[in-house]
């Protein structure tokens, strides 16, 4: 077999091809079956989180509609209520209250 180990020593090995993502505007490299996960839900549902190895990449906590909540926040035009009790509306004025979701 003249010629055989020369090419074995010859032959180069192929470059496993790395996956990157961008989340949160840094490239990070994962395996190839984290990067399908991650395009078929969308790179915006993901964050990056520090942990014991270093850079993770975890899914946002996903919080269905049904338990965000609206809280009275002071804005510019908004309702005046009697004594501070929303049940009790007064008027609709400058710097009053609106519901507005977290």
């Amino acid at each position: 077999m003249p010629g055989f180990f020369e090419a074995l020593d010859n032959f180069k090995n192929k470059e496993v091809k790395k996956h990157t993502v961008v989340i949160q505007g840094q490239s990070v490299e994962v395996s190839l079956e984290q990067k399908l996960e991650i395009q078929q839900s969308g790179e915006d549902a993901w964050m990056l989180q520090k942990g014991p190895i270093g850079i993770m990449v975890c899914r946002k906590p996903i919080i269905p509609k049904e338990q965000k909540q609206t809280e009275l926040i002071q804005a510019e035009n908004g309702t005046i209520f009697y004594e501070h009790n929303p049940f009790w509306p007064i008027d609709t004025d400058s710097k009053g209250y609106t519901w507005q979701i977290k």
